[in-house]
């Protein structure tokens, strides 16, 4: 009989973390953050991105928003990061377009930030996430080549997703990101699916400072109620992007 795991990513490590992982303990949600060595305690001001908001219809719209965050500085970090519901992964020691990068830069951006974590943080990192989800045949080699066994798009399955386990190459495909309006009623349709023989997966992502956003679908009330609602159901496990890689045989 198959089982029905339920995980979470998120990316960069900025000072809504505090927040996200405060409701991840209150609901026993196990996950990963996805970090940059080289850019503890920075911040950006005024940025200005184009986001797709998807729509519970299964349309989408694209808006615009405006944000500014911090990054956690290191001590903090630390601190909040040592939960032992929280897995640690790379995300590029500088955030940087990866494919583009020389074999040298390259290297260092995914080997040596994952080496730094685990200086950081005594614990093993085992995953990297592209940022942007950009890479190629030399990102995959350099990953493989510094023992990270699993990385992540950036896209999701959409509304009829499936709930299948998806990796290609250690690559995991999301059931769906933050930002997707469609993220509850999929929950709700993963959860009361029959599970047959095969393990069903719920695999969530997204970015803190998407709660400021000021979209109803990210945002402090969505994910607690996402959170809750997978806890209160009957047949899940929690577990984090390193434990789904294990329950799956990926080594």
């Amino acid at each position: 009989m198959g089982r029905k795991f339920f995980t979470v990513s998120f990316d960069d490590g900025t000072e809504q973390d505090v927040r996200l992982v405060a409701l991840m303990e209150k609901y026993g949600i196990r996950g990963t953050v996805n970090l940059s060595s080289g850019l503890f305690g920075q911040r950006e001001e005024g940025v200005s991105r184009e986001t797709t908001e998807a729509l519970v219809d299964g349309t989408e719209r694209r808006i615009r928003v405006c944000y500014d965050h911090n990054i956690l500085p290191l001590e903090q970090a630390k601190e909040l990061y040592s939960r032992d519901f929280i897995e640690i992964a790379g995300h590029g020691a500088h955030h940087m377009h990866q494919a583009s990068l020389d074999r040298e830069h390259l290297t260092d951006e995914i080997a040596g930030d994952a080496a730094r974590l685990e200086e950081i943080f005594g614990r093993k990192v085992r995953g990297h996430v592209f940022p942007y989800g950009e890479y190629n045949e030399e990102c995959l080699s350099v990953m493989e080549e510094a023992g990270l066994v699993y990385g992540r798009y950036v896209t999701s399955a959409g509304p009829e997703a499936d709930f299948a386990f998806h990796a290609e190459r250690g690559i995991i495909r999301p059931t769906c990101r933050m930002t997707d309006g469609f993220a509850l009623p999929l929950l709700e349709r993963f959860i009361s699916a029959p599970c047959g023989d095969e393990d069903m997966v719920f695999y969530f992502w997204g970015h803190s400072f998407e709660l400021d956003y000021g979209i109803d679908s990210a945002s402090d009330a969505f994910l607690e109620t996402l959170f809750r609602t997978a806890a209160e159901a009957d047949g899940i496990e929690f577990v984090t992007n390193g434990e789904l890689i294990d329950a799956a045989g990926i080594r």
